[in-house]
């Protein structure tokens, strides 16, 4: 994306986060698309964890070890860096919804390639690009740096070092997003990309344009509400969009 904030303001804005948390993903499914693959089972590691949660507790019961880092100071993990997480090699490496996020997403997946064992795995989630014409939450509701469809991600990761191995969108872990899984590779051979930047641009727009009809919505809504003070009102839903209603 560009213009795009530095990675130093980046780290600054999510390093001293306020930390609200609550579970708003299907942990169920990361814990099955991970036990989909072989792998040993020594040390699993989080990358953008942002606090420990059922989902920890269940890999515990998986792996010997299991350590999260997010650099949110506020938030409960092993460690605030990489360099400081581990002195061993990881057997998976997972960050879910944080590669979007990321300025520099090569030098990232480089910090991982160099972190994983030679036998590992790396599991990654991201918004789905394609889906931003049905599903605005990707768009509405976060900073993101990068988009992503299956096949950017997949050239990004392979000039990385990395292979994919594994892909789906039924077991990503929240429904405007896939999941993929990658290995370590020693083949010289690199993907190309097609030029699919007008149709990506497209489904940006697209997104924008259900946002702004969403929007209006609320403001239509928040009207109607207004102006009937003296009826009671039923809101079902207590979301980011209930949120939305009632600032």
């Amino acid at each position: 994306m560009n213009p795009a904030v530095s990675e130093k303001d980046l780290g600054d804005f999510y390093g001293d986060s306020l930390a609200h948390y609550s579970l708003d993903y299907m942990y169920e499914k990361r814990i099955n698309f991970i036990m989909k693959h072989d792998f040993q089972a020594d040390l699993y590691i989080e990358i953008g964890a942002n606090s420990q949660s059922i989902f920890h507790k269940e890999l515990k019961k998986k792996f010997q070890t299991v350590k999260t880092m997010d650099i949110n100071v506020n938030v409960d993990v092993d460690s605030n860096s990489m360099d400081n997480i581990s002195t061993e090699k990881a057997n998976i490496i997972a960050h879910y919804f944080v590669l979007e996020h990321i300025v520099n997403p090569q030098v990232f997946l480089q910090e991982c390639y160099e972190s994983l064992h030679d036998e590992g795995i790396m599991i990654i989630e991201v918004p789905d690009l394609e889906d931003y014409d049905k599903d605005i939450s990707a768009l509405k509701l976060f900073e993101h740096m990068q988009h992503f469809t299956k096949d950017s991600l997949e050239y990004l990761c392979n000039n990385s070092g990395f292979e994919m191995i594994n892909y789906s969108k039924e077991d990503c872990s929240r429904s405007y997003g896939f999941v993929a899984s990658f290995k370590k590779t020693n083949k010289n051979k690199k993907l190309l990309l097609n030029n699919n930047y007008l149709k990506n641009k497209s489904l940006v727009l697209d997104g924008i344009k259900h946002i702004n009809t969403f929007n209006e919505s609320i403001k239509k809504m928040h009207e109607f509400i207004n102006n009937e003070k003296n009826k009671n009102f039923l809101l079902w839903g207590v979301n980011q969009n209930f949120l939305d209603l009632i600032a």
